[in-house]
């Protein structure tokens, strides 16, 4: 099942990036449905519309935004509280002493 989804997007990278390079622009009132739903897998599209930074652009995904902000606030806050948890337990520990 992967390798027929990864052969989906390979087709529709390749076949966008020979597009590209040949200055054929996608058209999309002369392109068939096939086309269309072929091209909804491209990595070069996609990648562009997720890593976009433009805030007003068409194609940006806007809840993208919403979450990098949180994985950035969870990438430095996490491992404050799981240090804090673990300090706390170690403390909390009967341990004998040696005498």
């Amino acid at each position: 099942m992967f390798s027929l989804l990864g052969l989906v997007i390979l087709l529709a990278t390749s076949h966008e990036l020979w597009l590209e390079y040949y200055e054929r622009p996608i058209q999309p009132q002369k392109v068939g449905l096939v086309l269309k739903s072929l091209h909804c897998f491209s990595m070069l599209s996609n990648g562009r519309k997720l890593l976009s930074t433009k805030s007003g652009a068409v194609d940006n995904l806007a809840c993208l935004n919403g979450i990098r902000v949180l994985s950035t606030n969870m990438d430095r806050s996490l491992p404050h509280v799981l240090l804090s948890n673990h300090k706390r337990n170690v403390q909390s520990l009967d341990l004998p002493r040696g005498e």
